[in-house]
């Protein structure tokens, strides 16, 4: 039950607070390791594929699992090919055609095989943006709502909708990118952040 672990989740803080020992949390649950902890370890397969705090699994993830995972909803991902870089930093060409320069930097990035990842929250419907997608499900969650959108290609997004807009569902909408928050993966999935 929601209610239960939420106050155990907040038990559990407090005990750790006062006891102030090293306590050692194994879940499944993000969320609770995202509160709990003050280091995370994530692994995939039985193999560490990063060890951070919550802060830093969430801003600048190693890799595209580590993005995926952390986060409710996870972080949105759109294949991208490379455009000529702007000055140093790496420009891509997004579904539909038009590209963006990001703010990670072109040297040593791969050509190819490159994936755009972006939170919900850097992601907006607008007037104008790199991104078009249909409106599939609009989520109202309160202190937010939600648009899950699927681009040219296919791709699922999830992007935050301003207050007072309400796109319809099946209607096409643009999407602005906050490019300092965009990140880019390789083939490998590791992650190049924005410098």
């Amino acid at each position: 039950d929601a209610a239960l672990r939420g106050r155990t989740r907040l038990e559990l803080a407090q005990l750790h607070q006062r006891l102030g020992a090293t306590m050692v949390f194994v879940t499944h649950d993000q969320i609770e390791a995202m509160t709990l902890a003050t280091r995370i370890v994530v692994m995939k397969g039985g193999a560490i594929e990063q060890v951070a705090t919550p802060a830093e699994l969430y801003r600048r993830p190693a890799t595209r699992f580590v993005a995926s995972f952390i986060g409710t909803p996870g972080m949105g991902f759109v294949p991208v090919q490379r455009a000529p870089d702007d000055r140093g930093r790496a420009a891509v060409t997004v579904p539909g055609g038009q590209w963006l320069t990001t703010r990670v930097a072109a040297e040593g990035l791969p050509s190819q095989g490159l994936v755009l990842g972006v939170r919900p929250e850097n992601l907006r419907v607008a007037e104008q943006g790199p991104l078009r997608g249909r409106v599939e499900l609009v989520e109202f969650l309160g202190e937010r709502t939600l648009a899950h959108l699927k681009l040219e290609g296919d791709s699922p997004l999830i992007v935050t909708v301003p207050p007072g807009m309400s796109p319809r569902l099946g209607s096409y909408v643009a999407v602005s990118v906050d490019v300092a928050e965009a990140h880019l993966f390789d083939e490998s999935g590791r992650a190049h952040h924005a410098q």
